[in-house]
C-alpha cells in the first residue's frame, strides 16, 4: 500500500509508519482498535485513536494522574493554552515559552522533512516542529500527556501530526529508516526511568534506535544536562537522585549513597562531553556538531557552535554583557575544553553514516 493511500485510509495519517518495537517488522490496523504485527502477530491496543507500546506501569501516582486529566479537560472546554495558565502552576511559563523551542534552527528541517519528537510531554514543542516539517511523529510514556499533546495540536489545525505512547523500554514502535530528523531534548538522560534496565544500557539502546529510524545522512538532535556542570561542581542538588553532588560522584560512590537510601537505581543518569560523545559515535553517527546552550537548554537565548571562530564571535555580542561572571570569564579565558565540561548541557547535533 502506497504512503499515500495510508495517510488518507488511515485516521490522516495516525498509523502510518509504525513497527513493532521488537521485529521491527509492520503493524496493520485491526478493527480500528489495535494494531497486529505482520511477522509475527503480536498485539498492540489503540486507546482513543492512540497506539499504546508501554511495557511498564506508570511511574505518576494517583494525583498526579488526576491533576493531568484536569489538564486534559479543560484543554477540551477552554483551550490548551488557557488551560495550561490556569492548571499547570509555575510550569506554565515553561510549557507556553516559545523560545525553548530555538534548537529548531539548528537542524536541517524544511517542508518536505519527516520528523520523531521522542519526549513530547504536553505537546509543547510538538505544536511549534509541526508547522516546519511535512510529518511529525511524537511520543512520550505518559498517556494523559499525549492526549493533551493532541488536543493542542488540533486546535492549531496542526493535521500532520501522529502521536503515540511508549518508548518506557527505549525501543521506538517506527520502521527502519523514515525519518529526517529525530529529536531528543532533555529526554535521554531520564532514561530508562521506568524498565529495570541498567541506565547505560538503556540510553545506548535508545540512540541505537535512533539511529536505525533515521534515514542515511538523517540527524539526531540531542541535547542533555551535563554530568560535570559547574552547577553540580559546586555542589547543587542533582534532581536525577535528590542529593547534592549527585552524578558528578565516582559512579560506585553514587550508587552506594542510592542503596543507602533503598534506591536501587539513580532516576536519570548524566554524562560528561567525552562519554556522551563516544556514545553518540558508537551508534553509527559520524559528524557531530557540538554546542553551548545559553544560559542552558532549557531557556536558551542563544547556541553557541564549540569552535574557535564562534567563541571569539561570541566574546562580541552585545547579549552576553550581562552574563553572569562565570559564563564572561568562560567566553573571555577558558580554552574550548573547559566549556565543553562545565557548560549546563551537552548539545549535539549528529548525523547517520550514510
Amino acid at each position: 500500500m502506497s504512503e499515500e493511500r495510508i495517510l488518507t485510509n488511515q485516521l490522516g495519517g495516525q498509523f502510518y509508519g509504525y513497527a513493532c518495537p521488537i521485529t521491527h517488522s509492520p503493524l496493520q490496523v485491526v478493527e480500528k482498535s489495535q494494531l497486529s504485527s505482520v511477522a509475527d502477530g503480536k498485539v498492540y491496543k489503540i486507546d482513543d485513536g492512540i497506539p499504546n507500546f508501554l511495557q511498564f506501569l506508570p511511574l505518576e501516582n494517583k494525583e498526579e494522574i488526576q491533576k493531568l486529566q484536569v489538564l486534559v479537560n479543560a484543554g477540551r472546554e477552554r483551550g490548551c493554552e488557557v488551560a495550561i495558565r490556569d492548571c499547570d502552576g509555575t510550569s506554565a511559563e515553561y510549557v507556553l515559552d516559545e523560545s525553548r523551542a530555538k534548537y529548531l534552527d539548528l537542524l536541517p528541517m524544511n517542508a518536505e522533512s519527516r520528523v520523531l519528537e521522542i519526549g513530547a510531554s504536553k505537546g509543547q514543542h510538538s505544536r511549534l516542529i509541526a508547522k516546519r516539517c511535512r510529518f511529525l511523529h511524537a511520543i512520550d510514556v505518559v498517556m494523559a500527556q499525549v492526549i493533551f499533546a493532541r488536543e493542542w495540536c488540533t486546535q492549531l489545525g496542526c493535521t500532520n501530526v501522529a502521536f503515540a505512547v511508549g518508548g518506557d523500554d527505549c525501543k521506538l514502535p517506527y520502521l527502519d529508516g523514515i525519518f529526517d530528523i529525530v529529536i531528543l531534548n532533555y529526554v535521554f538522560e531520564w532514561s530508562p526511568g521506568r524498565s529495570d534496565k541498567n541506565p547505560i544500557e538503556g540510553q545506548t539502546t535508545l540512540l541505537a534506535e535512533c539511529n536505525r529510524t533515521l534515514k542515511p545522512g538523517g540527524c539526531l538532535f540531542l541535547a542533555t544536562k551535563n554530568r560535570f556542570s559547574a552547577r553540580l561542581l559546586r555542589g547543587g542538588i542533582d534532581e536525577h537522585v535528590n542529593f547534592r553532588f549527585g552524578n558528578t560522584l565516582p559512579r560506585w560512590l553514587m550508587q552506594l549513597t542510592l542503596r543507602i537510601r533503598g534506591i536501587k537505581r539513580p532516576a536519570g543518569l548524566l554524562h560528561s562531553y567525552r562519554s556522551l560523545k563516544r556514545m553518540v559515535m558508537k551508534s553509527g553517527f559520524d559528524r557531530i556538531w557540538s554546542y553551548w546552550a545559553y544560559p542552558d537548554a532549557r531557556f536558551p537565548m542563544a547556541y553557541i557552535e564549540l569552535t574557535p571562530e564562534s567563541i571569539f564571535a561570541a566574546r562580541q555580542d552585545p547579549r552576553f554583557r550581562n552574563a553572569g561572571l562565570l559564563t564572561k570569564y568562560m567566553l573571555r579565558f577558558a580554552p574550548l575544553t573547559v566549556i565543553r565540561n562545565l557548560a549546563p548541557s551537552h548539545v549535539f547535533v549528529a548525523f547517520k553514516s550514510k
